[in-house]
């Protein structure tokens, strides 16, 4: 029987990996708006309080890459992964593999080959996502991320027909720079905190004052995570210092990690509701709330560079 012919869950293992052979391609811009539009769909289904993350190559800037974009789908606990699970399979995603507290779908795979986009879900607990510490620090790493990306192309050719075997040989790779960046962030940089505040089509920023470092510059609401406290209730705290409201952190919109002169940080964004008051002017210069299309009036921390690019492409 033609292997075309058959449906995926007939095929064996290695008709699959002929059928969809490891290849790549340069880097390209588009596939953050489609982390940003599958991201957007699986919001309008999935009704629980899921942090949502782009990892694996695709999101790694300037680098070749096979053209999938993995996303891990972070839950709070084994019971809201099942019903992810099923919720997501009833809208067409395919279980590739699960154990006891992992659970990976695909989406874009057909018996004619791949689809035009293509996907692959890792459904975690919320303390399972070491992925994106190794983007993260190759982002912040262009040489590093080449030799990343020069080890994948000496491993191609090798591994065209066996994902397993092309995975396996860069696990050292990953693992090395994975507790490399885990150090780095634990260690030397400062947590940070901010919040994304949305009126409508608005969202509101924040000019730094002019006797702070990078004074008049643009930035989110928050600030460093003091000692003892979550990453929420530092945020509750930094808005209500700075702009006299009560606000509740819901999901994380995106995490980066950023080298100053003088700091290195790593910024946690929350998408952010405010539950009393209205913002008032306490500690910034000023505060705006502007649309997506004002962006590049502003000028903003070069810490939000990849935040705001998100955000234009929303």
């Amino acid at each position: 029987m033609d292997n075309f012919k058959k449906k995926l869950s007939e095929m064996s293992l290695e008709e699959l990996w002929k059928l969809f052979p490891i290849f790549l391609i340069d880097y390209k811009e588009c596939w953050e708006e489609w982390y940003d539009a599958e991201v957007s769909y699986l919001k309008s289904f999935l009704p629980f309080d899921i942090n949502y993350y782009h990892i694996g190559s695709t999101a790694i800037k300037g680098i070749m890459a096979k053209p999938i974009i993995d996303i891990i789908v972070a839950v709070k606990s084994l019971i809201e992964m099942k019903e992810v699970k099923s919720i997501m399979q009833k809208h067409g995603y395919t279980v590739m593999s699960h154990s006891d507290n992992r659970v990976s779908l695909n989406k874009g795979y057909t018996e004619n080959g791949y689809a035009e986009r293509i996907f692959h879900f890792h459904i975690r607990l919320k303390d399972d996502i070491d992925e994106i510490y190794f983007r993260d620090y190759l982002n912040s790493h262009s040489d590093v991320a080449k030799e990343y990306e020069k080890l994948k192309l000496n491993l191609w050719k090798k591994f065209e027909y066996n994902r397993d075997g092309y995975t396996e040989a860069k696990k050292e790779f990953v693992c090395k720079y994975t507790d490399m960046a885990k150090k780095y962030i634990n260690s030397g940089a400062v947590k940070v905190v901010a919040a994304l505040i949305r009126d409508g089509n608005k969202f509101l920023i924040c000019q730094r004052p002019k006797n702070k470092s990078r004074p008049l510059l643009w930035e989110f609401a928050g600030g460093k995570v003091e000692k003892g406290e979550t990453k929420e209730q530092a945020l509750i705290r930094e808005c209500n210092e700075e702009l006299n409201i009560i606000i509740k952190a819901e999901n994380i919109f995106m995490e980066v990690t950023h080298n100053y002169p003088d700091i290195v940080i790593h910024l946690t964004l929350y998408n952010a509701i405010i539950q009393e008051g209205i913002p008032a002017k306490k500690e910034h210069n000023d505060i705006k709330w502007i649309t997506k299309e004002e962006i590049d009036n502003y000028e903003f921390c070069p810490a939000d560079k990849e935040i705001l690019k998100r955000l234009k492409s929303q």
